[in-house]
């Protein structure tokens, strides 16, 4: 699993972040969008990096992981290929950031202040992934990928739009947690709770 980088070399890492989330934006948007589409589709803000604060640099690293290996669904879910769309859709690469962090926190990745590294997850939900982890060097990547189906999915079921956002990501969380309670063997199993089949994301 890829790991959240540290202080060192900040200035080195900041400008290739910087340059990683300018290639994948020109990666994500269509000629066709407008401008107001463009404005929305991908960061919030002037500067892209300012939207990785919460993420992290492992924010950026699980979209790259997304479009490098499940180019299909990268695409299908950059266009909001799917179903009926909402005049006002989610940013694209924000909604990415939001489900690195909100995995981290329900997978307790982050070390929460006196508490040992070596401690291991105290919730059901996090024991469950470290036995999923112990199979699959990428685990985390894949929940990731289809989490991010699961969004959109949810998304386009609740009928959305960008001001609900937290209730559609809310509800997302809750049925990861349920999935992985049931404790799944290995991530197809995971991924057949979540998204109904265990094929490949790139045949969902």
């Amino acid at each position: 699993m890829a790991h959240f980088m540290s202080g060192q070399c900040h200035c080195c890492a900041a400008e290739v972040s910087r340059a990683r989330i300018i290639s994948l934006a020109v990666l994500s948007l269509g000629p066709e969008l407008s401008g107001t589409q463009k404005e929305y589709a991908h960061t919030q803000g002037e500067d892209p990096a300012t939207d990785f604060r919460g993420a992290g640099m492992y924010g950026l690293e699980n979209l790259i992981y997304l479009a490098e290996v499940h180019p299909e669904t990268f695409r299908r879910l950059v266009d909001k290929a799917d179903g009926t769309r909402a005049e006002w859709e989610y940013p694209f690469a924000v909604a990415g950031l939001n489900i690195t962090f909100m995995l981290s926190e329900l997978l307790e990745l982050h070390t929460a202040p006196g508490t040992s590294p070596d401690a291991g997850p105290r919730t059901v939900a996090g024991r469950a992934f470290v036995t999923l982890m112990e199979g699959s060097d990428v685990a985390f990547e894949e929940l990731y990928c289809a989490t991010y189906c699961l969004l959109d999915a949810t998304w386009l079921q609740m009928g959305a739009s960008y001001m609900d956002f937290n209730a559609v990501i809310k509800r997302v969380r809750d049925d990861i947690e349920r999935a992985l309670a049931t404790r799944p063997r290995d991530m197809q199993a995971l991924r057949k709770k979540l998204l109904g089949t265990n094929a490949p994301l790139d045949r969902v």
